[in-house]
């Protein structure tokens, strides 16, 4: 089983394998990509909010704002 540390290293070897920057490239990044692809895939928030292990539902709906940004690039042409 990895510890936080061992998880870093492994996610950020890969991340290099991968010719990704591992600076631009963190497992942080990684979480809000796949919460923000749900929310815009249409995943209800609680279930998101359930796959993070967020106590508050508020704290999920940071990723409501990006997908308000894309229906609003979207309305825009």
């Amino acid at each position: 089983m990895l510890d936080s540390r061992g998880f870093r290293i492994t996610f950020k070897k890969y991340v290099e394998k991968a010719g990704l920057d591992p600076g631009r490239v963190t497992p942080h990044v990684l979480r809000h990509t796949c919460a923000t692809e749900m929310m815009r895939r249409g995943v209800n928030l609680r279930v998101i909010q359930e796959a993070l292990g967020h106590a508050w539902v508020s704290t999920t709906q940071i990723y409501t704002h990006v997908v308000s940004e894309d229906v609003k690039r979207a309305m825009q042409g």
